[in-house]
This record gives structure tokens, sequence and C-alpha cells, in this order.
């Protein structure tokens, strides 16, 4: 299978796992990710993403956050390495419905419309999804996909990982980030 690939450094994964993990209960997480755009011989791409630098100021409710320009522009300006892209966790929350039903929408990390409406055709998204979970089950083995989990205590949640990028359309891209850093969450 040959096609666009991120390649998530072990420092990056571990920044982005805090950030999602740090806003669990409450909120979604956002961030900034920064590292290089490699073009390979066949025209497909590789994102090398060095770092992963969460957003503090933004105004954030449960299936969504607000970030103001003047705070996004200064959070994408690059330093050491170019803004190639950005993370953001699903969590899960609860809908009310207009018959006064509460629909429970599942942490996942599939794209959402309004993601897909903000995908730009020279940045990546990574989206994580998180859930509480009673028990570990098994983790499929898929190249779009860095599954595990995380134990607080004694409460247990799922993390799914997705990286998606804009190629006249939605795209998913090949995940990778090395084993040491999987064992964070396996």
């Amino acid at each position: 299978m040959d096609t666009e690939t991120i390649i998530l450094k072990p420092i990056a994964f571990e920044g982005i796992l805090r950030s999602v993990y740090e806003t669990v209960r409450k909120s979604e997480s956002f961030g900034y990710l920064f590292g290089e755009i490699y073009e390979k011989r066949n025209k497909h791409i590789n994102w090398i993403v060095e770092s992963a630098i969460p957003v503090q100021i933004v105004k954030r409710v449960p299936q969504s956050i607000y970030c103001d320009d003047e705070t996004e522009k200064r959070c994408k300006m690059p330093v050491i390495t170019e803004n190639i892209g950005d993370f953001h966790s699903h969590i899960p929350y609860r809908i009310l419905q207009n018959d006064g039903l509460r629909t429970e929408m599942p942490g996942e990390y599939r794209i959402s419309e309004t993601d897909e409406k903000e995908l730009s055709p020279d940045k990546i998204s990574l989206i994580v999804g998180l859930k509480k979970v009673k028990k570990m089950g098994l983790l499929v083995d898929d190249p779009f996909l860095i599954s595990g989990y995380l134990r607080d205590n004694k409460i247990l949640y799922r993390i799914d990982m997705g990286g998606y990028y804009f190629n006249k359309r939605k795209r998913r891209a090949i995940l990778k980030t090395p084993k040491k850093a999987l064992k964070m969450i396996r």
C-alpha cells in the first residue's frame, strides 16, 4: 500500500496524549502540529510530526473549541519547524433532542462534517477519540489507526487516533510511531 503517511515522533505522540488526557472529563483538546513535509519520488507525501503544542487559550465546550484569530496566529507561528496541521480530540457528550431525550455521542476518531470543512490542502489533521470503557478489547491492526488504552486509577479509557488530509477530497493517511511510543498506551 503506497499512500500518504504521517510519522509521529515519540515526543509529539506523548504531547498529544497528555493534552487529550488532561481535558478528558470536560472538553475537547486542541493544538498545532509542527514538523516537516517530504515528498517521495512517487509523488506521495510523508509528514514528520516532531512536536505537538496544545493551545491553552480557547473556549472549550464538550463538542467543540473556539480559538480567536490572534491566538491562532501566535500559535501557528513557525519557530524551528513549520506548522503542518493540527490535532484535537472527540470526547463523549450528550445532545438534548427536541423531544427532550438525550442522545449519547461516543468519542470517535472519525472526522466530523465540521472537521472536514476545515481541512486545507497543505495541512494534516489528527483526530483522537477518547471514551471510557469497562474492559480492554482486541486492538485491530489498521495502518490508518493508532489504538490503545489509558488507565486513570480504576477508570479505563480507549484511545483511537486517525490522520486526515485533503487532496481534492478528504483522505485518510497511514499513521506510524515508534514502538517505544506505543508502549504508553499498550
